[in-house]
C-alpha cells in the first residue's frame, strides 16, 4: 500500500510518489482554521500584493494563509546541513599544513634562488614585463609570506577555538541541521513583509502589546515545528522578539537567511 503524505504533523494526504520529486510533493501543510483566522487579523494584504496575485489568488482572506503555508513548506520539505565541527576541523588542520609547507618553501630554501625553480625571480620578470614598479626580492618575498603566516594564525587559533566549544547533543545538531528554525522565521517575516507592504517591527511589552510580525512567529512556528516531529515546539514573544531584530540586522547588512534553502552559505551569517 502507498505511503501517505505529511500533512500538518502527520495526518494522512496524497499517495506519495516515487523518487526524490515524490518525496518533496508529499510533504503538505495547512494551518488550522483558528490559526488562519488570525492571520488575516495579523497580515491584512496590501493592494499592491494581492494586484500581484490576481491570477492566482481570488480571495483576500485566502491569500496571506496560503503565503505561510508555502513557508512551511519550504521549510518541512528542505534540509540546510550546515557544516559539522568535524570537517570545519579537518579543513583547518589542512590550511594549517599547507600553509606552513608553503612558508617553508619560500623562506627555506635559498640554494634555489636565481635558478629556473626559484619562484622569487619569476615574479621580479612578471612585474617588470606588466610595467609595474620594481620592488626588491624581500619585498616581493614579504609580500607573499606576511598574509600565509596570517591566515596559518587564523587556522591555528581556529583549531583551537572549535575544540574548547561545548559539544552539542544529537537533538540539537538535529534540530540545527535539519530544521534550522531561524530560517523558518526569517521567511516567515519576509512573508509579512511582502503581503502587508509592512516592516515587521519587533516589539513584545507583554502579552497585550506585541507587534503583528512577533504575533505571527509566536503563532505559526509552533504548529510547523510539531509538523517537523521537533520536541521543543514554542517560541516565547521575547524570543520571537530577538529573532526579528536579527533577521532585521542581517538584512541591513546586505544576508537574506530566508533564502537558506536556495543560498546555503546562509551558515557563515547565523
Amino acid at each position: 500500500m502507498a505511503k501517505k503524505s505529511l500533512v500538518l504533523g502527520g495526518t494522512s494526504g496524497a499517495p506519495k510518489l516515487p523518487g526524490a520529486v515524490g518525496e518533496s510533493l508529499s510533504v503538505q501543510f495547512r494551518f488550522e482554521a483558528d490559526i488562519s483566522a488570525r492571520i488575516v487579523e495579523l497580515c491584512p494584504p496590501s493592494e499592491e500584493w494581492m494586484a500581484r496575485q490576481n491570477d492566482i489568488i481570488f480571495d483576500a482572506e485566502f491569500g496571506p494563509t496560503h503565503a505561510f503555508e508555502l513557508c512551511a513548506r519550504r521549510f518541512l520539505r528542505r534540509k540546510v546541513a550546515r557544516v559539522s565541527r568535524a570537517a570545519q576541523a579537518d579543513y583547518l588542520g589542512s590550511l594549517d599544513a599547507t600553509l606552513t609547507v608553503l612558508a617553508d618553501l619560500l623562506l627555506a630554501y635559498p640554494q634555489f634562488n636565481h635558478t629556473a625553480a626559484d619562484p622569487l625571480q619569476f615574479l621580479e620578470e612578471l612585474e617588470l614585463r606588466q610595467g609595474k614598479p620594481t620592488r626588491r626580492r624581500d619585498e616581493i618575498l614579504t609580500g607573499l609570506v606576511e598574509p600565509l603566516i596570517s591566515l596559518r594564525a587564523f587556522a591555528q587559533f581556529q583549531l583551537r577555538a572549535l575544540g574548547s566549544e561545548k559539544k552539542e547533543s544529537a537533538e540539537a545538531i538535529r534540530r540545527r541541521n535539519d530544521f534550522p528554525r531561524f530560517v523558518l522565521i526569517a521567511d516567515i517575516i519576509a512573508t509579512y513583509q511582502r503581503v502587508t507592504g509592512e516592516e515587521p517591527m519587533a516589539y513584545a511589552a507583554d502579552d497585550e502589546h506585541r507587534s503583528p510580525a512577533v504575533e505571527l512567529v509566536t503563532l505559526l512556528v509552533p504548529p510547523i515545528m510539531k509538523a517537523a516531529r521537533v520536541s521543543k515546539i514554542q517560541i516565547s514573544a521575547q524570543t520571537a522578539k530577538a529573532e526579528i531584530a536579527t533577521v532585521k540586522r542581517l538584512w541591513s547588512e546586505g544576508s537574506r537567511p530566508e533564502m537558506a534553502h536556495a543560498l546555503p552559505s546562509w551558515a557563515t551569517v547565523g
